[in-house]
């Protein structure tokens, strides 16, 4: 009787920092996670300074509770 070789998910040495993942598709998704907010981030840090606001604008009588 010919055994089949055990499939193996694909998971990271035990040695290897992942983040707290158990696969490798976490570890993955958690990078990519991270470097799109880091990205996004660096693209609201350059509108500092960019806004203008209006003076007149009362904030308080747009509020919907009184």
């Amino acid at each position: 009787m010919v055994k089949k070789p055990a499939r193996k998910a694909h998971r990271t040495p035990k040695g290897q920092v992942n983040g707290g993942a158990r696969i490798r598709k976490g570890v993955v998704s958690k990078s990519l996670g991270v470097s799109v907010r880091r990205r996004e981030e660096a693209q609201i840090t350059e509108l500092f300074g960019e806004i203008d606001y209006d003076p007149e604008y009362d904030y308080k009588k747009h509020r919907l509770w009184r």
